[in-house]
């Protein structure tokens, strides 16, 4: 934003915000979960946000892009979703092996399932699990690896990404 003073001169006021947008809910990070309705951005970074949609327009001037949409939901750090919403909903049903950090939770998670499954029912764990959640460096389980068996009333394949 550029003004002219008195005598002329061009005066240069700071660029607040290039964009400002106003939605339904903006999810954040943070600790508290908060959801703001007003997010600031300049070049690539978050100036300001504000749970009152209205609480940022002091960051607006005549070079800040506004979009305005009640019906917007804006979501932190998804670079690229592709289907891991879709995998999100699915592995909410599943056995959740992200709660395991060795191979005794991974296994007692499968038989707590294996409580309330019906004999003959296939137990799915979801894809949730990454290995760097391991805090063991010991070798887990791998069927036809180490010789041990693993018995449950339910048919059950076990493979440990590696």
């Amino acid at each position: 934003m550029r003004q002219h003073s008195p005598s002329g001169e061009r005066i240069a006021f700071p660029r607040l915000a290039d964009l400002v947008i106003r939605a339904r809910a903006i999810y954040s990070m943070a600790a508290d979960r908060t959801i703001f309705r007003a997010i600031a951005m300049r070049e690539e970074w978050i100036v300001a946000v504000s749970e009152d949609p209205h609480g940022l327009d002091g960051l607006i001037t005549s070079g800040t892009r506004v979009l305005d949409d009640p019906e917007l939901t804006l979501l932190p750090a998804f670079d690229d979703t592709h289907n891991h919403l879709i995998l999100a909903a699915q592995n909410s049903m599943l056995v959740p092996v992200d709660r395991a950090h060795n191979l005794a939770e991974f296994i007692e998670l499968i038989r707590q399932r294996a409580a309330h499954t019906p004999a003959g029912a296939w137990i799915t764990t979801s894809a949730a699990w990454h290995e760097a959640q391991r805090r063991t460096s010991a070798h887990p389980f791998c069927p036809g690896r180490s010789g041990e068996t693993f018995r449950t009333e339910n048919p059950c394949g076990l493979a440990w990404p590696f």
